[in-house]
């Protein structure tokens, strides 16, 4: 997935790639399409092309799109992210304008079905949060449409729009209007600003996609999803060493699973407070999640997600997609080679890897000393050699010069 049915497309006419069967945008927009970009980058220029197409044609972006028609949304307006990812990392073959015109319209425009389509924006641009009254997942529809906003801002940057760049960069620390700064949590308010009742970390349900506060996952989880503010999360919760105890409690009290994709991030999140020893260890217990056998997923592939999450840990690497930022893991491979075309090739080498040395000791990036931990798409698209020295123990390596934040 998605089906290429270019040629095929039975609903309009249109010279425009054409594919069905997006059945989650909501997922692979956070690791399927960022891996496209790097393995496959013409094939995602397509895919881009048959999402405006969808909007030209039906004047909405899809979160999911099945044998021609809108399928539920789960949680923002995902394709926003997908969007903003290809014009950040420079892909080619269909009009920002064009782009930028489909996700404003996503932050702007109320939807008449936003169970399809759009986002409840009733709530949103009226409290600057949505509430139990959308229906379910209120807390985590609001940090997903917080991101998305983020998303916009990147692309408003690209195109020269400044005041839309500061409107949608203040419109995506909306997310920090659910911040508890007592539970040092997110949690739901009702209409009048007031904290929900009966606070839980987790989920209990039996069914969580109709959870009234998170879609899948609790808000142990979600209440790390600030990928454009780490900084300001690390501030509100006191410090970098806090960031590092709120992340081990997901952990070590069980909270963390890889069954559903709003947590892929969260392994990776110990890169932002300077701990990337942690990201190892953590990268590397949860790719022991993978069996070999009919069994072997820990949940749900949805058209890849745990697959090429799987893949990017495995290499070494995660993306923060809708973003420039790949953040460093703990790759299992002495060296694995990515053909990245026209004869450009990024290669990750891992030195003295094995079992039990997880962790990195050094890095070089085209022969120089690499001491971020984290690179750019523009880092290594015109091809790249990043040789990781790794070792038994945790280093120094990594701790300082740490990934982009809006908070400075």
């Amino acid at each position: 997935m998605p089906t290429d049915m270019t040629g095929e497309n039975p609903l309009w006419k249109s010279n425009k790639p054409h594919f069905w069967d997006h059945y989650c945008l909501w997922d692979v927009f956070r690791s399927v399409m960022p891996l496209y970009t790097l393995i496959v980058p013409e094939q995602q220029e397509r895919i881009v092309q048959s999402l405006l197409d969808i909007y030209d044609h039906r004047g909405w972006l899809p979160d999911a799109w099945l044998a021609g028609g809108y399928g539920c949304m789960q949680g923002g307006s995902n394709a926003d992210v997908v969007l903003a990812d290809a014009v950040v990392k420079g892909l080619k073959g269909f009009d920002i304008g064009k782009v930028y015109e489909a996700i404003k319209k996503d932050a702007e425009v109320a939807s008449d079905n936003p169970g399809l389509y759009g986002r409840y924006l009733n709530d949103y641009l009226k409290y600057g949060y949505c509430t139990k009254s959308v229906g379910s997942g209120s807390c985590s529809r609001t940090l997903e449409y917080a991101y998305n906003d983020f998303c916009i801002s990147q692309v408003a940057k690209k195109l020269g729009k400044d005041d839309d760049y500061q409107k949608y960069i203040k419109r995506s620390l909306n997310s920090f209007l659910l911040f508890n700064d007592s539970l040092k949590a997110v949690w739901g308010k009702d209409e009048t600003g007031k904290w929900e009742t009966a606070y839980t970390p987790v989920q209990t349900r039996k069914d969580p996609w109709n959870d009234p506060y998170f879609y899948e996952m609790g808000s142990s989880i979600y209440s790390g999803y600030y990928p454009h503010d780490m900084k300001g999360l690390i501030n509100r919760l006191g410090g970098n060493g806090n960031l590092t105890s709120f992340l081990d409690n997901i952990f070590n009290k069980g909270y963390y699973d890889l069954n559903n994709e709003p947590g892929f991030l969260v392994p990776y999140l110990y890169n932002y407070c300077g701990r990337p020893d942690k990201t190892a260890l953590r990268v590397r217990e949860t790719l022991n999640f993978f069996k070999v056998g009919n069994k072997g997923f820990p949940g749900q592939d949805d058209s890849g997600a745990l697959s090429s999450w799987f893949v990017f840990g495995a290499m070494g690497f995660f993306p923060v997609a809708g973003q420039d930022v790949y953040l460093i893991g703990s790759p299992v491979f002495e060296k694995t080679t990515i053909d990245l075309g026209k004869g450009r090739k990024f290669v990750i080498k891992a030195k003295n890897v094995s079992s039990e040395n997880i962790y990195v000791q050094s890095v070089t990036l085209n022969g120089k000393v690499w001491t971020k931990n984290w690179f750019k798409h523009s880092d290594i698209i015109s091809g790249a050699e990043l040789i990781l020295d790794m070792g038994k123990e945790p280093s120094e390596w990594g701790k300082t010069d740490l990934p982009p934040s809006i908070t400075k």
